[in-house]
C-alpha cells in the first residue's frame, strides 16, 4: 500500500467533528501529523480520546507498513493566537505543510500567506518588493509621458507664435532657427527662451532615439519650469501680434 493511501486512511479513521483540519509535514521518512482540534467544543475527555485514537492508528501503520507517523494535537485557540501574534514559526509550518483535511481553518491562512497578505513574512516582503518595482515602473512611464507632453506643448506654443509671422510650414528641428530669426534678433525674446526650447527638444529627442530610457525627477521639474516660461512668452507674442492685427484692421475701417 502506498504512503499516500495510508495517509488518507489515517485521516479518514481519525476524523471527528471536533477536528477542524489535519495537515502533515514530511521529514525524511517520517511524518508529523497535526490535528487541529476545536478546544472551544472539545473538552478534556474528548481530546484524550482523539489523541489515543491517533496514536493507535499511527502504531498500527508503523507495525504493518513500517511508516512512522507522529500525531500532534494543536488547539484552535493556540493556532489563531500564534497567527494574531505574527509568530514566524506557525507561518513556516503552514508553508511547509500539506493539508489533508480542512473545514475552512487551514487553507484560507495558507492562501493568504502565499499571496503575501500576512505582514512580517518572507512572502509579504517579496510582494512588497514586486509592488515597489511595479510602482517605480509606473512612475517612470508617467515621467516619460510628462516629457512627451512638454515637448508637444512647446512645439504648439512656438507654432502659434510663428504663425503670426506668416510661417505655417516647418518641422520641429527648424523651430530654434526660426525663433532666433523672427523674435530673438528683434529682441522680442531672450537667449534664455531659446535655450529653454532647445533643452526640452534635445531631451525628448534623446528619449525618442533611445539615448536615454528615463528622466529623473529634478531634471523633469527643471524642464517643466522651462516649458512654462517658454509657453507664456510664446502666448504673449501671439497675443501682441493679434492685437496689432486688430488695431490695424480697426484703423483701416
Amino acid at each position: 500500500m502506498s504512503e499516500e493511501i495510508l495517509l488518507k486512511e489515517f485521516v479518514e479513521k481519525v476524523k471527528a467533528k471536533e477536528i477542524k483540519a489535519i495537515w502533515m509535514i514530511k521529514h525524511e521518512k517520517e511524518y508529523l501529523m497535526v490535528l487541529l482540534v476545536d478546544d472551544f467544543k472539545a473538552k478534556g475527555k474528548k481530546i484524550k480520546e482523539i489523541k489515543v485514537k491517533a496514536l493507535k492508528l499511527a502504531n498500527k501503520i508503523l507495525k504493518e507498513h513500517n511508516i512512522v507517523l507522529h500525531p500532534e494535537i494543536v488547539f484552535v485557540s493556540d493556532f489563531y493566537n500564534k497567527i494574531i501574534q505574527n509568530k514566524i514559526d506557525i507561518f513556516l509550518e503552514i508553508k511547509k505543510a500539506v493539508c489533508l483535511y480542512d473545514t475552512g481553518f487551514f487553507m484560507p491562512i495558507k492562501a493568504l500567506l502565499n499571496k503575501g497578505e500576512i505582514k512580517g513574512t518572507k512572502e509579504a516582503l517579496f510582494k512588497l518588493v514586486l509592488e515597489v518595482r511595479k510602482n517605480m515602473k509606473e512612475i517612470k512611464e508617467i515621467k516619460l509621458d510628462v516629457l512627451s507632453a512638454l515637448y508637444s506643448a512647446v512645439i504648439d506654443a512656438a507654432e502659434s507664435a510663428l504663425m503670426t509671422k506668416g510661417i505655417g510650414f516647418f518641422i520641429p528641428r527648424e523651430i530654434p532657427k526660426l525663433l532666433e530669426k523672427e523674435f530673438f534678433r528683434k529682441k522680442l525674446i531672450s537667449k534664455k527662451t531659446l535655450r529653454a526650447f532647445q533643452a526640452i527638444y534635445d531631451t525628448y529627442k534623446a528619449y525618442e532615439h533611445g539615448k536615454i530610457s528615463e528622466i529623473n525627477g529634478k531634471e523633469l521639474d527643471r524642464l517643466i519650469k522651462k516649458a512654462d516660461s517658454f509657453i507664456t512668452e510664446m502666448q504673449d507674442l501671439a497675443s501682441e501680434a493679434m492685437e496689432e492685427v486688430r488695431k490695424s484692421t480697426f484703423q483701416k475701417k
